[in-house]
């Protein structure tokens, strides 16, 4: 079956982590670079480095992508979700698309014409 991590450290991997704005800085520490570039090989530098909280920053980066990333798009969803029910409430319930325009004026009451005229 192979070790798991080994993909997920990959060197292509490993160079999206150093290429990230929020990852890439921990790579200047060369203990740390060197222990993330071994994990793919030995698992046993996994299990030294779960307690530390740059490793846990990469595996979020590596797994779900940044936390800005995820709130830029819970951002978009958000401002998509307000767009698509601002268009609901804008449509007259019961018409469908065939609803009047909000501007279009009433008609006006005609006179009644009488026998006189």
């Amino acid at each position: 079956r192979g070790n798991p991590f080994a993909q997920l450290f990959s060197p292509q991997n490993v160079a999206k982590l150093k290429a990230h704005p929020t990852t890439g800085p921990l790579f200047q520490d060369a203990a740390f670079a060197n222990t993330v570039e071994n994990a793919a090989t030995n698992p046993a530098a996994l299990q030294l480095m779960q307690n530390d909280p740059r490793f846990m920053q990469c595996l979020q980066v590596l797994l779900m992508g940044s936390p800005e990333m995820q709130r830029a798009q819970q951002e978009q969803a958000d401002e998509q979700k307000r767009k698509e029910d601002a268009e609901v409430r804008a449509t007259p319930k019961g018409y469908g698309s065939w609803a009047p325009s909000a501007k279009e004026p009433e008609p006006e009451e005609e006179e009644e014409l009488t026998a006189e005229q």
